[in-house]
C-alpha cells in the first residue's frame, strides 16, 4: 500500500525571511521607544532643581526614536518664579554642504554627543524674558488645576476601558504630556497619553482633563514668551551630507 503524502504549497523562503526581519524591527522598536520615553527620568538638571528650588513643573511629551524632547519648566523659589526651556540643537550646524570627510565625523561627534547626554546646566539651557505679573498669574493658574493631587495613567489607566460587546478605541503611535512634578521631597512623574484624543472617545476622566488644561497653560505662557514652536516635532540631522 502507498501512502501518497498531500503536495506542500510552495513557500518563498526569501519573503519569509523579509516577514520574520519586519516583525522583529517592529518590536524591537516599540521597545527602544519605550525605553527612550524613559531615558531621562533623572537627570543633573533635575536633580539641581529638587536640590535648589521650592517646587517646579517640567513638561515635555512623549517623542518617538528619532526625535529629542524638548523640556518647558516653571519653577519657584521662594517669592520668585521663573521660566526655563531645555531644547535640543546641534551645537555646531550641519548644512548640506560638502566638507572633509574628517571634519564632518569630528563635528558630528561633537553634535551627537551634545543632543545625547540627559538634560544638565549647559548651553541648551535658557532663562526666558517674563514679565512678573505673567509669572505669578501662570503659577496661580497652574497651583488651580491642582497639579500635584491628580492620577495619571498609571493610577486610572492608559486610554478608555474595554466595554463587553463593543469594539476597544485604541490609538498607535500617539503622543502625550510628561510632567515631572520637582520638590525637595523628591520628583513625582505623571504621564498621559493622547490625552485628547482618549477624552473625546471616553470622556470624564478628572486627571486627563486637568492635564490637557496644565499642558494648554504652559502652551499659552511659554508661546507669549517667544517660544513659537511650542509643542512642534523636531527631527534633529548632526550630520553632514558626506558623513560617511
Amino acid at each position: 500500500m502507498m501512502l501518497i503524502m498531500p503536495e506542500q504549497p510552495f513557500v518563498n523562503r526569501n519573503y519569509l525571511k523579509l516577514v520574520l526581519l519586519l516583525i522583529v524591527i517592529c518590536f524591537n522598536t516599540l521597545n527602544v521607544v519605550d525605553v527612550y520615553a524613559q531615558k531621562h527620568q533623572s537627570a543633573p538638571l533635575f536633580d539641581f532643581f529638587e536640590k535648589n528650588a521650592d517646587s517646579t513643573i517640567v513638561l515635555s511629551h512623549l517623542q518617538n526614536i528619532y526625535e529629542y524632547p524638548d523640556y518647558f519648566i516653571v519653577s519657584k523659589k521662594g517669592d520668585t518664579i521663573n521660566m526655563y526651556t531645555y531644547r535640543y540643537r546641534n551645537l555646531i550646524e550641519t548644512p548640506h554642504v560638502d566638507v572633509p570627510k574628517a571634519f564632518a565625523k569630528a563635528i558630528a561627534r561633537v553634535n551627537y554627543t551634545a543632543i545625547d547626554q540627559a538634560p544638565s546646566i549647559n548651553t541648551l539651557l535658557k532663562v526666558m524674558v517674563v514679565d512678573k505679573q505673567s509669572l505669578t498669574t501662570f503659577w496661580k493658574d497652574l497651583m488651580n488645576e491642582q497639579i500635584w493631587h491628580i492620577k495619571d495613567d498609571a493610577i486610572d489607566g492608559e486610554g478608555c476601558p474595554i466595554v463587553k460587546g463593543k469594539n476597544p478605541v485604541q490609538l498607535f503611535d500617539g503622543g502625550g504630556p510628561l510632567f515631572k512634578l520637582i520638590t525637595k521631597d523628591g520628583i513625582k512623574d505623571l504621564k498621559f497619553y493622547s490625552p485628547i484624543f482618549y477624552e473625546v472617545h471616553c470622556p470624564g476622566r478628572s486627571g486627563r482633563i486637568s492635564a490637557i488644561k496644565i499642558q494648554e497653560l504652559f502652551k499659552t505662557y511659554f508661546t507669549r514668551a517667544g517660544e513659537q514652536d511650542f509643542g512642534k516635532v523636531k527631527k534633529l540631522y548632526y550630520l553632514f551630507r558626506n558623513s560617511y
